[in-house]
């Protein structure tokens, strides 16, 4: 009997020794602070062109050149929607994009845009940014995002529409939040 409740005992206290230890553990985790910095995630911008391209090489029309001057734009675009907390083509000015283009020194014939953006479980900001961009691209790749852009008439008709010739796209990660702001432009 004396050796039975030395093992429960022991168990007892290996239990609560692990207990403790995943308390710990949760409790660092969770008490992290919020990583405060935006990701720029060029990896998914790079693929995400591709995708269009080939999307509009399927349906027969011309791909689209990188317009790096767009850059600015897409940039100010999503950085505005982050620091106003709005979700948007026109901003709180009432202004939209090709409002925009011409004070930022873009300019073109025809500007169009695609918005997205996708909340995640509000922990995710906890993480590392190389965490965060490791557990992104496992979980909700550029393929998910074209997906919702092919789902929606307006943005499938802006990445097959065959006036615009050229392309930039964003795509950003702030606390649970990825933003991406597809610009499309006619020059």
């Amino acid at each position: 009997m004396l050796r039975k409740e030395k093992i429960l005992n022991i168990i007892l206290a290996i239990t609560i020794v692990i207990f403790a230890i995943l308390c710990i553990t949760y409790m660092n985790f969770y008490n992290r602070p919020v990583l405060k910095e935006k990701i720029r995630l060029e990896a998914y911008e790079k693929e995400m062109v591709s995708e269009v391209n080939e999307f509009r090489r399927e349906n027969g029309v011309e791909e689209l050149a990188v317009d790096n001057d767009a850059k600015i734009l897409a940039d100010y675009k999503i950085n505005d929607m982050i620091e106003h907390n709005y979700f948007s083509h026109k901003n709180l000015d009432g202004k939209y994009i090709c409002d925009l283009a011409p004070s930022m020194n873009v300019h073109a014939e025809v500007i169009g845009e695609n918005l997205h953006y996708a909340k995640f479980d509000k922990n995710i900001g906890k993480y590392s940014k190389e965490e965060i961009v490791e557990r992104l691209s496992k979980t909700y790749t550029t393929k998910d995002i074209m997906e919702a852009f092919m789902n929606s008439p307006g943005h499938k008709a802006n990445i097959l529409k065959q006036k615009y010739n050229r392309i930039y796209i964003s795509v950003i990660f702030y606390k649970d939040t990825i933003y991406v702001i597809q610009i499309f432009l006619k020059k």
